[in-house]
């Protein structure tokens, strides 16, 4: 007799509080810093492969995977999502897909091509607004 399985249990999404813990890496014991804490300068700052979701710092801003709203233009750390702009860096190379900040196309990995923008134009291919004025790593057009 073929004994009937169980059906897996679907995995519960828990959002979790924005709080903000420390800025500039003080207090240093609150670094690195836990999903939906503030306030991050660069992924390095945020646990294990969080990433520094970058907010507008002028419009409030709705921070994936977390409840409430950003304040004081604070940066949070989230889990990362596909095609979500993140500012890594300013200048330099070796950005990939959504990543910035280039200046150039051989900023950019592989065959990805450097988006300047205006503003927060949205960078094709790519969610969220990122930091104004920052430019993206995304697809090239056709």
């Amino acid at each position: 007799m073929i004994q009937p399985t169980a059906e897996p249990t679907p995995e519960v999404s828990v959002l979790l509080p924005l709080v903000e813990a420390g800025n500039n890496g003080e207090p240093a014991n609150r670094f690195p810093l836990k999903e939906c804490e503030a306030d991050c300068d660069s992924n390095e700052e945020c646990s294990g492969d969080l990433i520094c979701f970058q907010t507008t710092g002028t419009i409030p801003t709705s921070v994936p995977g977390c409840v409430g709203q950003e304040r004081n233009g604070n940066d949070y750390c989230v889990k990362p999502i596909p095609n979500l702009l993140n500012r890594i860096g300013n200048g330099g190379s070796g950005y990939g897909l959504c990543q910035g900040d280039c200046d150039l196309d051989s900023d950019c990995i592989g065959d990805l091509i450097c988006f300047q923008r205006d503003g927060l134009e949205p960078v094709p291919s790519c969610i969220g607004e990122g930091r104004a004025g920052t430019d993206y790593c995304t697809l090239p057009t056709v």
